[in-house]
């Protein structure tokens, strides 16, 4: 998984990242309407290269902004998951029926 992190960070942002560089912070089954989803969030303690949005088609912005004042059009469960990151939360669940 660490190996198809590191591949994800150089085909979507174009830096190069060692697998041994990344941790699993967080990890969300998630609901969607194009399926079902396990979802797996790394951290990364270094990178090569300057990263920059190499899936415009995907993404409409990469920028670099402070935990408290993230962009108001993030993906939900992406923001989700950085709040479970930031509170320590390991598993969760998105999308499913409460």
């Amino acid at each position: 998984m660490k190996r198809a992190g590191a591949r994800e960070a150089w085909e979507e942002s174009g830096v190069r990242v060692d697998s041994a560089d990344l941790e699993v912070a967080s990890v969300m089954h998630r609901l969607s309407d194009t399926g079902e989803w396990i979802d797996f969030f790394l951290t990364v303690k270094r990178w090569e290269g300057e990263p920059y949005n190499r899936e415009p088609d995907k993404c409409s912005e990469m920028a670099w902004y402070s935990l408290d004042g993230l962009p108001g059009d993030m993906i939900p469960h992406v923001r989700q998951a950085v709040e479970n990151v930031l509170a320590g939360v390991f598993y969760d669940s998105y999308g499913w029926q409460q």
